[in-house]
């Protein structure tokens, strides 16, 4: 099973993100700060703040606006409408 979720990213091209990190982007995409992202979640500002940087990490960005917009064009997240 473990080898069956690496070989997922590795057939993708692309880092495998958790439920938690896609849900914190699409929210960011939509305008949102850490703290409404939190809310949202019902998890605190700084685990947030932790999944927006791991997801970061994860993409090789620099930013938390980088990653929205590499997640957005690597189909990650939907665009914003």
């Amino acid at each position: 099973m473990k080898q069956k979720l690496l070989n997922q990213s590795e057939d993708t091209g692309r880092p495998r993100l958790t439920r938690r990190e896609i849900e914190c982007l699409y929210w960011t995409s939509q305008g949102k700060t850490c703290a409404d992202v939190a809310d949202i979640l019902s998890i605190a500002e700084n685990t947030a703040r932790f999944y927006l940087t791991s997801a970061r990490n994860k993409l090789n960005c620099l930013t938390i606006a980088h990653c929205v917009a590499k997640a957005i064009s690597s189909q990650i997240i939907p665009p914003v409408s």
